[in-house]
């Protein structure tokens, strides 16, 4: 029988990973304000691409923010690698889109 200490907390994201998630998911949201159907154009292949490079890309949190879907049970996975990053995905369309900021 598995007692209090076998059991492992949930893992949760840190406030740091909250915090960068929601800017990001502002930024996004501007991008889409500016130009709903490039923007959309542009997630759909990155979303794509990541799905296919990667069998466990909904453990990823960032991944889901760029799906639309709901990101249930943080496992710490929050990004993937710089070169496939959904962070830097974002911030680089989003200086694209609005250059003067």
């Amino acid at each position: 029988m598995k007692t209090e200490q076998d059991i492992e907390a949930p893992l949760t994201p840190n406030p740091e990973q909250i915090a960068k998630r929601a800017m990001l998911q502002e930024k996004l949201h501007a991008l889409y304000r500016k130009d709903q159907m490039a923007i959309h154009e542009k997630v759909l292949v990155w979303h794509d691409a990541l799905k296919n490079k990667y069998p466990n890309a909904r453990d990823y949190m960032l991944f889901h923010l760029i799906s639309g879907s709901t990101f249930r049970g943080f496992n710490g996975c929050f990004d993937f690698e710089p070169a496939d990053s959904v962070e830097k995905f974002i911030e680089r369309e989003y200086r694209e889109a609005f250059p003067q900021i």
